[in-house]
């Protein structure tokens, strides 16, 4: 068993203190025998090879309907309004704050210039937010949806909660700027690009990328991979056996419920645990960089740490909390201890 303290261990006293730095920690990881995070897919495509129907609007604000065919509308100036009903459809809102709506089909979106809101519909559909701060509804169907320049609000389901049951796995992307991301029900894939994002997995198994800029990712419900990439981030794995990658920088990883295992790789982590939330494994855990985040009132005093194996094992009452790989169980004190407050 561990050394009993000497002292009060510090309190962790904010997430700021992962957030609030660009700079990161000197200290690296040998990564070469830890798992890697899995990567985000490619954007699909739409079929548009039976385009019947071609529209232009004017400078001024249009509202122009498609047909039952597949059709192309394109908006210019002003702020429109476009539907394309029933076919494979290719809408453009160009200038202007504009609403695209989708419809039935697969249909390609893209809003362009302004603060757009885009309706995919049913079908599986690609969607571009364009410059400038967008919403996006992926609606039903596995959609790709990309927010592109701004600061973008995205949604995998649909906009009415009582139809999420038609929404299936979509692709999220965030690209520049400080995003919002949602993936709602069914397996997705969220990629924030660059800025500070804030990234929800939802039901399913999701992976989540958090991408340049300091992230804070959720995977809810199902078995996640979360990974925050570059930057300090903050990533909960939420219900289920989830895989929590942080990646470059400081890092606050939480597996939150399920057994989870987490990866903090470089720069100095922080790894919480809790009773009655599952038993977590940290593959790379470093004495004297990395801190052991106690949570939900948990304190040191209530701690048992042993060894088996060559690694650390940290219980409380009987209860497995954490298994640290590959860490000699005489070099763990208080001091690879932090109270979350």
């Amino acid at each position: 068993m561990a050394p009993a303290p000497t002292s009060e261990i510090p309190p962790f006293t904010s997430l700021s203190d992962v957030l609030a730095s660009d700079d990161t920690s000197d200290n690296q990881t040998d990564n070469t025998s830890l798992p890697v995070p899995p990567p985000i897919p490619p954007f699909s495509t739409v079929d548009l090879a039976n385009i019947a129907f071609t529209a232009v609007g004017t400078e001024s604000a249009d509202n122009i309907d498609g047909q039952q065919s597949d059709d192309v509308i394109s908006a210019l100036g002003s702020n429109d309004f476009i539907r394309g009903l029933e076919g494979n459809d290719a809408l453009f809102g160009n200038e202007g704050n504009d609403e695209l709506y989708g419809n039935q089909g697969a249909d390609l979106l893209n809003g362009n210039e302004g603060n757009d809101i885009i309706y995919s519909g049913q079908g599986n559909d690609i969607a571009f937010g364009g410059q400038d701060n967008d919403l996006m509804y992926g609606d039903l169907g596995s959609d790709s949806l990309s927010g592109d320049l701004g600061d973008d609000s995205l949604f995998g389901g649909p906009s009415n909660p009582d139809l999420v049951s038609g929404d299936a796995g979509d692709l999220l992307l965030g690209g520049d700027g400080n995003d919002y991301l949602q993936g709602n029900v069914g397996n997705d894939s969220i990629s924030g690009g660059t800025g500070n994002d804030i990234a929800y997995g939802g039901q399913g198994n999701d992976l989540i990328h958090g991408d340049a800029g300091a992230d804070i990712l959720y995977g809810d419900k199902g078995n996640d991979s979360l990974t925050g990439n570059a930057d300090n981030d903050v990533v909960y794995g939420g219900e289920g056996d989830d895989y929590l990658w942080g990646e470059s920088g400081d890092d606050f990883l939480y597996g939150d419920a399920g057994n989870d295992t987490l990866i903090g790789n470089d720069g100095t982590d922080y790894f919480a645990i809790q009773t009655s939330f599952g038993s977590d494994t940290v593959l790379d855990f470093i004495d004297g960089t990395d801190l052991i985040g106690l949570a939900g009132g948990l304190t040191f005093a209530d701690l048992s740490i042993t060894g088996s194996n060559g690694n650390t094992l940290i219980s409380s009452n009987n209860e497995l909390l954490a298994t640290l790989t590959g860490v000699d169980v005489g070099l763990i004190t208080s001091t690879d201890f932090t109270v979350l407050v």
